[in-house]
């Protein structure tokens, strides 16, 4: 077995871990305490914000948005939101984005149809361009299972974006509505 010097295996071991592909899935960099802040060139005021300025102005815009938007869906910022959570989606039975729920979600269904063509038979979107990173996944994917989200951000999420997020906060998804008495079954559970 040939031994490598150990001042060799150093400076390879800090070559390999130098490389640097500037994509969104590339390790994010963590500023050193009084050191340059990623912040300074990007912060996002919550989760959503991040999915608007990484993946909705970035993939969906060019056709989602104006006068008469592809789809009928409005993607572009301030509209977005109020045309996604529970809105029923064209062309498909499931609504826009069901919160906490992506395997319900027409949104989630059609975007990850790029990566896993099987989960699905609506039409893959974007149709052509660039497809989403596989950060830009995950960030869509942690937002809708927290239950779609405007105002907060989504823990796990401030790891896959290239600037710095508010810290996170518990978010709630609207619980279902009772059954009528003497209908279904009603579970109460003590408060926690």
């Amino acid at each position: 077995m040939t031994r490598i010097p150990s001042t060799l295996g150093a400076v390879l071991l800090l070559l390999v871990g130098c490389g640097d592909t500037g994509s969104p899935s590339a390790p994010r960099a963590v500023p050193e305490p009084g050191g340059e802040s990623a912040c300074q060139t990007q912060t996002y005021e919550s989760t959503y914000d991040a999915v608007q300025k990484i993946i909705f102005d970035r993939h969906c815009v060019n056709c989602h948005s104006g006068e008469s938007p592809s789809g009928a869906l409005d993607l572009s910022a301030g509209s977005s939101y109020a045309n996604l959570i529970e809105v029923p989606s064209v062309g498909s039975s499931l609504p826009r984005v069901y919160p906490g729920s992506r395997e319900r979600s027409s949104l989630w269904l059609k975007v990850y149809a790029h990566a896993n063509p099987s989960i699905t038979s609506l039409p893959p979107m974007p149709p052509s361009g660039p497809v989403l990173e596989a950060d830009e996944y995950e960030l869509l994917r942690l937002w809708i299972l927290a239950g779609g989200p405007g105002s907060t951000t989504v823990a796990g999420t401030e790891d896959l974006l290239p600037g710095c997020l508010a810290d996170p906060t518990p978010t709630s998804i609207k619980p279902l509505q009772a059954p009528s008495a003497g209908e279904g079954v009603q579970l109460v559970m003590p408060g926690y």
